[in-house]
C-alpha cells in the first residue's frame, strides 16, 4: 500500500457522501470506495437489485490541468453487463467535473496523485 492510500481513500469517502452518492441518485448508491496502490475501486449497490452489489476497478486516470474534467483508460466490473457498459460508454471517455467543491477535490487529489 501506497503511504498516500489511506488519505485518498479519506478523502474519497467523503466526496462519496456530499458528491457522488447524490449524482447517483435513482441509479444506486456507491457503498464503498478506496484507493490502494494507484488502482481506484468501488462497489455499487443498484437500485432495484437486490443482489450481490457490482465491483468496478478504475486504473489510468488522467484529471485535466484545470481539474475541470477527468478520463479513465482502464474500466473493469465483476458483472458482464456492468463490464460491458463500463467499456462502452465510459472507459477512455472525458467527463466534465463541476465547478466547485468537485474541481477543488479533482484538483487536490491530481496534485497528491502527481497525474
Amino acid at each position: 500500500m501506497g503511504l498516500m492510500d489511506a488519505p485518498i481513500t479519506l478523502a474519497l469517502n467523503a466526496a462519496k457522501s456530499a458528491y457522488l452518492n447524490p449524482y447517483l441518485e435513482g441509479i444506486g448508491e456507491l457503498e464503498k470506495v478506496s484507493f490502494k496502490n494507484g488502482q481506484l475501486s468501488g462497489v455499487l449497490r443498484l437500485a432495484g437489485m437486490d443482489s450481490e452489489p457490482v465491483e468496478v476497478t478504475c486504473s489510468d486516470i488522467s484529471i485535466a490541468p484545470d481539474g475541470g474534467s477527468v478520463r479513465i483508460g482502464n474500466l473493469a466490473s465483476n458483472k458482464k453487463f456492468a463490464d460491458t457498459a463500463l467499456k462502452r460508454f465510459a472507459q477512455g471517455k472525458e467527463f466534465a467535473i463541476p465547478a466547485g467543491a468537485p474541481r477543488k477535490a479533482a484538483l487536490a487529489l491530481k496534485g497528491i496523485l502527481r497525474i
